[in-house]
């Protein structure tokens, strides 16, 4: 007798809890990601090894997409002024390509260099708060590293979102 008063205690719940949860919908998380698009103003300091070492105050704006896989692309604009003893202002001004992932990112673009008055290239590597490269121009090539405020692109943005699914 108490085993079948169990079944039936049990079987009156369900049927009372099932009708009182008709229509109810239950919801599930689901996380999505998207895109995230950043502008950052940053300020470092760049040596340059040519014939002699030449650090620069460098002042960057970087523009970037990072998508849903963590893939940048963007682009840079960057002036590197010299720290020299004659009083002179000859920067050094670029416009970058950025290409890579969150970690690293390739760059590549041209400027012009005021104090030898010649348009360069520019190949680098940029990682975070660091950079490093090459300017070419007619009269040679010149690596440089750099340290700066920039602590790179950020990653893909996560939110989560619930979703209701009827229950039945």
């Amino acid at each position: 007798m108490h085993h079948f008063a169990r079944i039936l205690a049990f079987t009156i719940f369900s049927i009372i809890s099932t009708a009182s949860f008709a229509g109810v919908r239950i919801g599930t998380p689901v996380t999505t990601f998207s895109n995230n698009n950043e502008t950052v103003a940053s300020i470092g300091l760049r040596l340059e090894f040519g014939d002699v070492v030449k650090p620069s105050v460098v002042v960057t704006v970087r523009r970037t997409e990072t998508n849903k896989n963590n893939d940048v692309s963007g682009a840079l604009a960057d002036i590197a002024i010299p720290l020299n003893t004659d009083g002179s202002f000859k920067p050094t001004f670029r416009i970058m390509g950025i290409f890579g992932d969150t970690n690293a990112q390739g760059t590549a673009g041209a400027g012009f260099d005021f104090a030898k008055k010649l348009p360069i290239l520019s190949l680098g590597v940029r990682g975070r708060n660091v950079d490093g490269g090459v300017n070419i121009s007619a009269d040679g090539i010149s690596p440089f590293i750099a340290g700066s405020t920039d602590g790179g692109p950020a990653k893909r943005k996560e939110k989560t979102i619930i979703t209701f699914i009827p229950y039945r």
